[in-house]
């Protein structure tokens, strides 16, 4: 059993010497990633990316506002290996590894503008390379001017904070000796190749025109 344990942590070890020299190879892809779903809000980035995407597409913006959600109560693992060691109570706590999760920047959008050009909008907000997802969107007639429709949006932007430490050799991570970039491949195809909203040829190119 005692042999079966080294082996296990040597292997573990090896897993991890190879997991910091693959980091050195995939700077882009780390970079793909952060851009993607960054260590913190980047509210100004949010906001100035988001202005650009109205402009380019020719529609006015109304109001931008941004409002991050509640965290949740931190939760802390307790790795097997601490149960007998002789630590106490404090430093234990001190050594155990925080839990991580994704938090949530909500942007509320209102634009006013063409329907085509809505629509442009919000086709590339989805081509915008942060993560994001639609959650709410409703168009309505803007006053008295048939072709002008404002349209209210709300989406959410993910950040993912930066894990304090691993401690433990028996933490998940060193199971293998690689990461998993394959999702690097699906943000570049998911943020770039966006199927349009196509409007049928028998349709009205706005549908809220009498």
């Amino acid at each position: 059993v005692a042999e079966d344990k080294l082996t296990d942590i040597k292997n573990k070890t090896d897993n991890a010497n190879k997991l910091v020299q693959q980091l050195s190879f995939t700077s882009d892809q780390q970079n793909t990633l952060v851009q993607y779903l960054p260590e913190n809000k980047r509210e100004e980035e949010v906001i100035s990316s988001i202005n650009s995407i109205a402009a380019a597409n020719g529609v006015s913006m109304l109001s931008l506002g941004l409002e991050t959600k509640a965290d949740l109560q931190e939760q802390v693992v307790f790795e097997e290996e601490f149960v007998n060691a002789n630590l106490s109570p404090e430093q234990m706590f001190a050594m155990l590894p925080k839990k991580t999760s994704a938090k949530n920047l909500s942007a509320s959008i209102t634009v006013v503008g063409e329907y085509a050009k809505i629509r442009n909008f919000v086709i590339s907000l989805n081509k915008f390379k942060r993560f994001n997802e639609i959650t709410s969107l409703e168009i309505q007639r803007s006053g008295n001017e048939n072709e002008l429709l404002q349209a209210n949006m709300a989406i959410g932007l993910n950040y993912l904070p930066k894990i304090e430490s691993i401690v433990g050799i028996n933490n998940e991570i060193f199971g293998e000796g690689k990461f998993d970039m394959s999702v690097v491949d699906e943000i570049n195809k998911n943020t770039t190749d966006v199927s349009k909203v196509e409007v049928g040829s028998r349709g009205r190119a706005n549908l809220f025109a009498l």
